[in-house]
C-alpha cells in the first residue's frame, strides 16, 4: 500500500490503543522494499531510535555484520527481525538483522517495550543501498511521520470522549 494507507491504519491503532508494533513493521516493511529486500513476515522492529546510538553495518568477506548498541528500541524485544538503517561504504545501507544477541528490556511511560539491543558482530541477513532519496536518518523521520498519526488517532478518540461525556453530562439538574 501507500504511505497514505499505512497513515490509515496507524491512526486507527492509535485511536484503539493497539498495543503491537504496528507503526514499526510498515516503516521497516517500507525501507526494506525500497532497498529491493524481501519483507519476512511477523512484527519488524527499526533501529536506531536515538541520534545517540552508534549501529554500523561492516563488511565481512561477502556479507555483512552488525555492531553497536541501539537503546530504547520501540518493541525491540517483539519481532524476530530488526531493520537498521546505517551508512556505510559513504552512503545510507537497509539492513535486516535477527534481533539482538543481547536484549534489555524497558518500557516507556505507556508501558510499552522500549527495550536495547546489543549487537557485536551478528550476521546481517540481508544489506543493500537504501532507495534514492532515503536519507541515514530515514528511521527517526519516518519513525516519527508513523507515531505522529498514533498519536493524532489516539487524540481523536480523546476528543470524541470528551464531547461525548460534555453533552451527557448533567449539573445540578442541567446539562453543562
Amino acid at each position: 500500500g501507500s504511505w497514505a494507507d499505512g497513515l490509515v491504519v496507524t491512526r486507527a491503532a492509535g485511536r484503539h490503543a493497539v498495543p503491537l508494533p504496528l507503526a514499526e513493521t510498515i516503516v521497516g516493511s517500507w525501507l526494506l522494499s525500497g532497498a529491493g529486500l524481501n519483507v519476512p513476515s511477523g512484527p519488524l522492529t527499526i533501529a536506531p531510535a536515538r541520534r545517540d546510538d552508534s549501529l554500523r553495518l561492516v563488511r565481512a568477506g561477502s556479507s555483512w555484520q552488525l555492531r553497536g548498541s541501539a537503546a530504547r528500541v520501540p518493541w525491540g524485544g517483539a519481532g524476530e527481525h530488526v531493520v537498521v538503517v546505517a551508512e556505510a561504504e559513504g552512503r545510507p545501507m537497509v539492513a535486516l538483522a535477527a534481533r539482538g544477541a543481547v536484549v534489555t528490556r524497558d518500557q516507556n511511560l505507556a508501558r510499552e517495550p522500549r527495550d536495547t539491543l546489543a549487537f557485536e558482530g551478528s550476521p546481517v541477513a540481508a544489506a543493500a543501498p537504501a532507495a534514492r532519496g532515503v536519507p541515514a536518518t530515514a528511521v527517526w523521520l519516518y519513525g516519527a511521520l508513523a507515531r505522529a498519526a498514533q498519536m493524532a488517532g489516539g487524540l481523536d478518540y480523546l476528543l470524541r470522549q470528551a464531547s461525548q461525556y460534555a453533552t451527557e453530562r448533567r449539573q445540578f439538574g442541567k446539562p453543562i
